[in-house]
């Protein structure tokens, strides 16, 4: 083949490429570029799975245990949802300081003040520096600071 050849080809095809791409975004059949948009259902909104865990509160423990799995010296609440998630659990407990409990049914016992769930991590992560939303830190004394993980 001929230099020319080649160069008719190529301009050919630049053609039909550069041609068929003004029609794509000049024919209205893309929503972005015909100015339509498409509803976003109500059901759908918060469907997402959270990376976060979100407190549920100060709840009252007992000898039963609201929460039955136990993960002894554990001193932070990021490091006790870390274990209650590795583990298959939906729900983490912090309580006195350093003891996080684990379990799949949210508890049913009484629901303190948040106050009470106010014990600092002995990690250094106590009161309302949990990092997961508002309340938590390590619980107190038979109360549990709750996590939905």
């Amino acid at each position: 083949m001929n230099t020319g050849v080649i160069i008719a080809i190529v301009l050919v095809l630049t053609i039909i490429v550069v041609g068929g791409l003004w029609w794509y975004l000049t024919s209205g059949s893309s929503a972005a570029t015909s100015g339509t948009t498409t509803p976003i259902s109500s059901s759908t909104v918060g469907t997402a799975a959270s990376t976060d865990p979100i407190y549920l509160g100060c709840y009252q423990d007992s000898t039963d245990r609201i929460l039955p799995k136990s993960y002894p010296n554990q001193t932070s609440v990021a490091a006790c949802i870390a274990l209650a998630k590795a583990g298959g659990y939906k729900y983490a407990g912090l309580q006195y300081g350093g003891e996080c409990w684990a379990g799949n049914n949210i508890p049913t016992s009484t629901k303190l003040d948040n106050t009470v769930c106010q014990t600092a991590c002995d990690g250094g992560n106590g009161g309302n520096k949990s990092g997961y939303g508002s309340g938590g830190g390590c619980g107190g004394t038979w109360a549990s600071s709750v996590y939905q993980i």
